[in-house]
């Protein structure tokens, strides 16, 4: 198997934020983050990176730090949003008992902070509290959780063999990191470690929704799962997502979607094909079709076929209203695994506004993922043709090779 690093980070909870990396005695610290807000600041990361413990203030902006350390001078730093200044907490943890800080109040940028492009050029912050820490230079993040993801992607019950995937965890900007590879089995292995602070709004309560997708071109969409982590040196429970994709259906039907650009979604016909456009002039209603193929099509490479080589039972019809789409058109096929040792290709009618037995099909281009067993036909812009009412549609009628 080919397993992968992601590093990303970690929000622990305010019910959680303990991570015992450290030896020596409890210490508990309590507070509340002000000046944000008129009740309170929550959603501010804060963290005593001495202890390397951190979490995020609740409701009303409280929040409370339990770790390990010695009795001493420490460092609480408070990293609010960016127009908001960082605090540097200093405080004195006592040889027994829980340390109560009250309301702490953050300063805002002045203007002259604000306004330069990305902020000061090292973070402005203030500090507060007269003790003197260790002279030691506390960590900016830290290792403080780990996840393993584990599974098997297949086809009808065949292995995906040498398909990249990328996981990706979070709420609202999901970020993805290193990729890994399916092996030879369809199997792969994501080894995922938490940094806190860099993501912190990552998990909540030692749980993040992640997703596995493609990194290749797809008709399948991403595939959701809950990730349990652990903190760093506790075993890993491995969060199982077995991927098994459906075979192509090629049945008549068809899907109408508003596209505009190769930048849009494809659109989707179900599991066997999809239609993205190179570029119209401004967005437009396109449908994709699936047709009962023609008894015969006639082309300047093979003459009249069928014959040699065999059809998939089905012709391909795009309509792009009344735009003709540029250069880059691709219609994706999924090819059943049966016939997936052929080799496809695509022949697309050109030339004739209506359809007749006698249209002229000619070989389009064609490229073939056999990871994903798709096909992927180039649609050229002249085989967009016009009928009598002004609407541009293509078909193409996939053929078999030995």
């Amino acid at each position: 198997m080919f397993p992968s690093r992601l590093r990303l980070a970690l929000a622990v909870p305010l019910s959680s934020a303990v991570v015992p990396t450290l030896h020596g005695q409890d210490v508990e610290v309590r507070g509340q983050i002000g000046g944000g807000m008129a009740f309170g600041w929550p959603g501010v990361v804060v963290s005593i990176p001495a202890l390397r413990v951190g979490t995020i203030s609740g409701d009303l902006g409280r929040f409370i730090l339990r770790g390990k350390g010695a009795p001493g001078c420490y460092e609480l730093v408070i990293r609010p949003p960016p127009f908001a200044r960082i605090t540097i907490y200093r405080f004195t943890a006592p040889a027994a008992g829980p340390v109560e800080l009250g309301e702490i109040r953050v300063q805002p940028h002045t203007t002259a902070e604000f306004v330069l492009p990305f902020g000061p050029g090292s973070p402005v912050a203030d500090t507060l509290g007269s003790c003197t820490p260790a002279t030691q230079t506390p960590p900016d993040s830290w290792a403080a959780a780990r996840a393993q993801v584990v599974g098997r992607v297949t086809r009808s019950g065949a292995p995906l063999i040498g398909l990249p995937l990328d996981l990706s965890c979070g709420y609202l900007t999901p970020r993805f990191g290193q990729r890994t590879y399916t092996d030879s089995a369809g199997r792969y292995v994501f080894d995922v470690e938490l940094v806190f602070p860099q993501d912190q709004s990552l998990s909540d309560d030692w749980q993040a929704p992640c997703q596995v997708r493609q990194a290749v071109e797809s008709l399948d969409p991403p595939q959701q799962t809950i990730v349990s982590f652990v903190p760093i040196g506790t075993p890993v429970r491995p969060t199982t997502l077995d991927w098994e994709l459906p075979e192509p259906t090629f049945r008549a039907a068809r899907v109408v979607g508003q596209l505009s650009d190769l930048n849009s979604p494809p659109l989707l016909l179900g599991n066997s094909a999809g239609f993205r456009p190179g570029v119209l002039p401004f967005p437009q209603f396109v449908s994709l079709e699936l047709r009962a193929r023609p008894d015969r099509i006639l082309t300047p490479q093979y003459g009249s076929i069928p014959g040699p080589p065999e059809f998939l039972p089905l012709a391909i019809r795009v309509t792009t209203g009344h735009q003709r789409p540029t250069t880059g058109s691709t219609i994706y096929l999924h090819v059943p695994i049966r016939v997936a040792g052929v080799r496809a290709t695509g022949f697309a009618r050109v030339g004739a506004a209506r359809e007749t037995a006698g249209d002229i099909y000619h070989a389009a281009f064609t490229s073939y993922d056999r990871r994903l067993h798709l096909l992927h036909i180039t649609v050229l812009p002249q085989a967009f043709t016009q009928d009598s009412t002004g609407v541009f549609s293509a078909t193409v009628v996939v053929g078999l090779f030995p």
